[in-house]
């Protein structure tokens, strides 16, 4: 018959009784369930209201105009030529980036499990988006945009963000706070290159990032 060891020394610690052991399962807490469901119905209802307000009301339209009128006057002004042509390729690179990073974490830190719930992920919110988009959303020609046609929410910002959540989800333990920090910073500068570039309005990109934020 074999024993575990206990510890010995001065500074020793024993686990308190009935507290579970190292490799013991941790249990889910009815509060952690009860906060994610919150946060969740939080997440798709922006995603409601800024459909309504970007696409539906007078103010929310005028509003995206002004703001993707003012992005075309002002970026020749602000941004040199090579980076307005960088800016063209800015979500394609990043995805492929984050998703290139990902799988190699994947591979190398072996999460497995995490990989397959990344892979999901993505896939649901570029579906969701491209559904919300031609599918279920609909924007009313109220005489204030040039363009009437529905691109809401924005497939660029979707695509870039939903494999920087991707590579969130397979990061290492100590790896996972710099992957959350500068995933949320280029997620941003994405949906604002798409502005810039003229592609999206600013409901669009706030949209897609709420939808891979959801998933």
């Amino acid at each position: 018959m074999s024993y575990a060891s206990f510890p010995s020394g001065p500074h020793a610690s024993y686990p308190a009784p009935g507290a579970p052991g190292p490799g013991a399962p941790r249990r889910v807490r009815a509060r952690s369930v009860v906060g994610t469901l919150v946060v969740l119905a939080l997440l798709w209802g922006l995603v409601l209201v800024v459909a309504h307000a970007g696409l539906q009301t007078v103010t929310g339209q005028a509003l995206d105009e002004v703001a993707l009128a003012q992005a075309k006057a002002d970026r020749n002004a602000y941004f040199p030529r090579p980076v307005l042509v960088l800016a063209q390729y800015a979500p394609e690179v990043v995805a492929l980036l984050a998703g290139v990073l990902a799988l190699v974490w994947a591979v190398r830190y072996r999460r497995w499990t995490a990989a397959l719930c990344a892979a999901g992920a993505v896939i649901a919110a570029n579906v969701t988006t491209q559904f919300l988009k031609h599918g279920v959303l609909d924007k009313p020609d109220l005489g204030i945009q040039q363009i009437a046609s529905n691109s809401f929410p924005s497939g660029h910002t979707t695509a870039a963000a939903s494999f920087l959540m991707a590579l969130l989800l397979v990061a290492p333990p100590h790896r996972r706070a710099r992957a959350g920090r500068w995933g949320a910073f280029l997620a941003a500068v994405v949906g604002m290159l798409t502005v810039v570039n003229g592609w999206h309005r600013p409901s669009d990109a706030a949209a897609a990032l709420l939808v891979v934020a959801g998933w």
